[in-house]
């Protein structure tokens, strides 16, 4: 049995309760554990507390990990989260005076198998300097190097364990090389001395990983060898050559991109450089094209943060509610479904305080003051019921928004006048938060960061969703009249992105004998009264103006953005106790005074009832059915002919809806 698939046959079993399993795990963990603590604090009493409770969160939150297989980036992640708890909390630098560094380090490493070898490094000059450089690394430094050159983990699973994207990760370690090689040189020792430097340190921090049994470490003794150095580096570097661990120069490199952006420094640098090479793209980031941004096709991912104002009227309306950092990426390209990440700060981010995760498998919201994690029926809305929007919609689209919601007065936008993307936001609005700049992100973002596991790990979990919404989807049927002619119609919604992808939406709705829509994953048609096909749509175009949680968009959101993509004018209104939104729709180019006012639930993320005002006024109620059975032959996932063809490349949109309403 090779080392992978007996550690991960471990972390199985354990997560199921065998109690040998959990004991090897932890012995396993604490050796590694202790090493990676220690490479990163430098001090010995503070890494054996350190360990301890990170083992303790390790047997606490092992069920929680979905993925075994990324076990050891979720282990060390928690050790980083200990880490980073104690620091804030002593609010000390976690350095040392390199003379007790010294000492400590090296008396603990004056037995064993170095025994040898640490008495003929100790005599070199090179020993303290090493030592004295890597205590004055920063301890994010020492964290990514002591990952990538010890553990020799790949960057996606050191971005797991520092909780940041791949990109993030390589940047960060090219870095921290380069924070190194100028702390060596300041030591007297030239750039050259880096991989042997790190053998060094690895050496006299490998005997604290030895002091529990360790199955599977893979740092071995080898030969290191120093360029560009002095007479008196190379001496020491001769009597170290055989005590250093091997660490290659391929396991240092970061790729193109990372060099680029870590030595550029700025955003600025980033778009100089990236133009002055003409780089494409490379992995899940796009690297800025030639006037600096993507083009609006291209994006699949954003990141920016904002101050926002609360909808609170006992909070003074110059006080910011907090910062907002929000992350985007959408899966399948930048007019479907959206997965959103968000933290909110405190209005000089200086304090996190709550976050939001949304992505394929649910709804999730971290409460930090319980340190709970609560999973909900709903895609999240914002709390003054404005629409939501994104940096990358048209102008086009957002002048009409502002058209009907009015402009937010103290913001200046700035857009890009190739790609009509948002570059930058001005915010004057509070006196907290003075002339706050945003600056807009695209494409540097991995789907990694969207990812549960990469989000969250040590929070309780309380799961707030009703039996359907836990199932992923549900059928539901419709029942009503318009313009006195009975309507009928059944359907299937996903609500989350992963279960559409198993369980697609369809629907199929009867008015009368005169028309009836289908929409399926094979396409959309409306039936004359003869049975015929009038015309064929591409799939969804009859989806327009219903409920689609699966796009990940909240309902309220899905039906306004609907009706501006239309130009059709919307109000919407809370009822009292905030269950149900009541959102009434406008067509101003219609003579008919045709209204359509859709009835939301807030809480379930759906749409209950649609009341029609006009020559066929009416009104259609929506059912959806807790079980998962099918209850009959009237929910079975419609078929289109085998002639079926699109005739119309574009949908109505939701003007299908204010059609049944003015009898077209």
């Amino acid at each position: 049995m090779n080392e992978d698939k007996f550690r991960y046959e471990f972390v199985e079993l354990a997560q199921i309760g065998h109690e040998d399993c959990l004991e090897r795990l932890s012995i396993m963990a604490q050796g590694r554990l202790r090493a990676y603590i220690y490479r990163v604090t430098l001090d010995h009493d503070l890494t054996e507390d350190l360990v301890q409770e990170s083992l303790l969160e390790m047997v606490k939150s092992l069920k929680k990990l979905r993925n075994v297989r990324r076990f050891w980036p979720w282990l060390y992640r928690i050790a980083q989260s200990k880490m980073q708890q104690h620091f804030r909390e002593k609010m000390k630098k976690p350095t040392l005076q390199a003379s007790v560094f010294d000492e400590d380090f090296l008396s603990r490493n004056q037995s064993g198998r170095n025994k040898d070898a640490l008495q003929k490094l100790v005599q070199k000059e090179m020993s303290h300097k090493v030592l004295t450089a890597i205590s004055d690394l920063k301890y994010k430094h020492r964290a990514v190097l002591s990952l990538r050159c010890f553990e020799q983990m790949p960057y996606s699973d050191i971005a797991l364990a520092l909780e940041c994207n791949e990109l993030g990760a390589r940047i960060l370690f090219f870095r921290a090389k380069q924070a190194l090689k100028k702390l060596l040189v300041r030591e007297g020792l030239g750039k050259g001395t880096l991989l042997t430097s790190l053998g060094l340190f690895g050496l006299l921090t490998e005997s604290v990983e030895a002091a529990v049994s360790t199955p599977g470490t893979h740092i071995t003794a080898a030969a290191g060898a120093a360029t560009e150095a002095t007479a008196t580096e190379a001496a020491a570097v001769g009597a170290g050559t055989a005590a250093t661990m091997a660490i290659t120069a391929a396991i240092t490199k970061v790729g193109a991109i990372a060099v680029i952006i870590g030595a550029a420094g700025t955003k600025v640098g980033i778009a100089v450089i990236s133009v002055l090479l003409g780089l494409g793209t490379i992995g899940s980031v796009m690297v800025l094209s030639g006037n600096g941004l993507p083009k609006r096709a291209e994006v699949n991912n954003i990141h920016y943060t904002v101050q926002s104002k609360s909808s609170d009227p006992s909070v003074a309306k110059s006080l910011s509610k907090g910062a907002y950092e929000q992350w985007y990426y959408f899966p399948d390209g930048i007019d479907g479904p959206v997965f959103k990440r968000m933290l909110r700060w405190d209005a000089k981010q200086e304090k996190t305080l709550c976050a939001w995760l949304e992505n394929g498998q649910g709804n999730y919201y971290y409460h930090s003051g319980m340190k709970t994690v609560f999973i909900w029926n709903y895609n999240l809305y914002r709390s003054s019921v404005s629409v939501r929007r994104f940096p990358s919609d048209t102008p086009e689209f957002t002048a009409f928004l502002d058209e009907v919601e009015g402009e937010t007065a103290g913001v200046k936008y700035q857009r890009d006048k190739k790609t009509g993307l948002l570059t930058e936001r001005i915010d004057d609005r509070f006196v907290d938060a003075r002339h706050f700049k945003t600056q807009y992100e695209y494409n540097s973002l991995s789907p990694a960061d969207f990812e549960y596991d990469n989000w969250m790990h040590n929070a309780t979990i309380i799961d707030k969703r009703d039996a359907m919404h836990r199932r992923g989807w549900s059928w539901f049927y419709v029942r009503g009249e318009i313009g006195g002619l009975p309507v009928r119609g059944w359907g299937r919604v996903p609500f989350v992105y992963n279960t559409y992808k198993k369980n697609p939406p369809w629907f199929k709705l009867e008015i009368g004998n005169n028309q009836q829509i289908v929409d399926c994953p094979d396409g959309a048609c409306l039936y004359g009264r003869d049975g015929q096909i009038i015309t064929g749509y591409p799939a969804g175009s009859f989806l327009k103006g219903l409920a689609r949680p699966w796009m990940g968009y909240h309902t309220v959101d899905m039906v306004r953005r609907d009706a501006a993509e239309k130009r059709i004018w919307f109000e919407t209104v809370l009822s009292a106790n905030y269950e149900k939104a009541l959102i009434t729709l406008t067509d101003k180019a219609d003579t008919t005074g045709t209204k359509i006012i859709y009835e939301v639930n807030l809480n379930k993320d759906l749409i209950e009832k649609i009341t029609f005002s006009g020559p066929n006024s009416g009104e259609i109620e929506f059912v959806y059915l807790e079980r998962s059975e099918e209850p009959g032959k009237d929910y079975t996932e419609p078929e289109l002919p085998e002639d079926f063809s699109i005739t119309e490349q574009e949908g109505p949109g939701l003007l299908w809806l204010m059609r049944l309403a003015t009898n077209e």
